[in-house]
């Protein structure tokens, strides 16, 4: 991992841990679209956690939570799903709605077993990306878009990857260490836009009440460059409510 990503993932880190402080919590848990930002972020770095050791080629005795990966993987192949029946349709893509309406529900996935999940989530994926790149132009407008604006697929492959290694899936095991870099990547950008456009800016809501609240979560979101590899990076100053 580079020593950028490595600032930005600690910083991260100890955003969130300072958002679980219980007397934190009790603050923010009354405003709900925070509450889910906050579980956006958990899985996220759960998932790079996950990553990092698979690019290392530390994928025995993973002891990551499987339960909120699998969580993760559920909620972002959900979101791919939808999409893809939509521009499969306008596709006249029989199969491919065939494909996503079979895991467009939580009992739809919830009864696939765990073994299975991320290679059924494989596959959808790989059939999505194929009609993506066919289509770019149509697929965009159903947010499969491509390149730094992909914000479905990308994330997609990154938490197959993660919950792939922890239950030692026979498919991601081909695929994990080829693209556990790919997915570092991907995970930190979708990481840092949910601090970027979620939390930063509903966070602002408890300046009246609790300033100190709000001035130590910008001070932790604060990049420190602690191995010379990006500079320091900073995010705004919170806006006056």
């Amino acid at each position: 991992m580079r020593d950028r990503e490595r600032n930005q993932l600690d910083a991260a880190q100890a955003t969130y841990d300072y958002l679980l402080q219980p007397e934190n919590v009790l603050i923010w848990t009354p405003l709900e679209a925070f509450g889910e930002a906050v579980v956006k972020v958990e899985g996220s770095l759960g998932i790079l956690h996950t990553l990092i050791q698979i690019q290392a080629g530390k994928t025995e005795g993973i002891t990551l939570d499987k339960k909120r990966l699998k969580e993760s993987l559920q909620r972002r192949l959900l979101a791919v799903a939808k999409a893809a029946i939509s521009f499969g349709k306008a596709q006249n893509n029989s199969d491919l709605v065939a494909q996503a309406e079979a895991l467009n529900s939580q009992d739809e996935l919830d009864r696939i077993s765990t073994s299975l999940l991320d290679d059924h989530a494989q596959m959808l994926y790989e059939r999505i990306l194929e009609a993506r790149d066919a289509a770019p132009a149509i697929a965009g407008k159903y947010g499969l878009k491509t390149g730094l604006e992909d914000k479905l697929l990308d994330p997609l492959l990154s938490a197959i990857l993660a919950y792939g290694a922890v239950v030692q899936s026979p498919r991601s095991a081909i695929i994990r260490r080829a693209g556990a870099r790919a997915g570092i990547e991907a995970e930190l950008r979708r990481l840092q836009s949910i601090f970027k456009d979620d939390l930063d800016n509903l966070i602002v809501q408890f300046e009246d009440d609790h300033a100190g609240f709000v001035r130590d979560y910008f001070n932790s979101r604060k990049i420190i460059d602690r191995g010379g590899g990006g500079g320091k990076g900073e995010p705004p100053a919170p806006a006056n409510p």
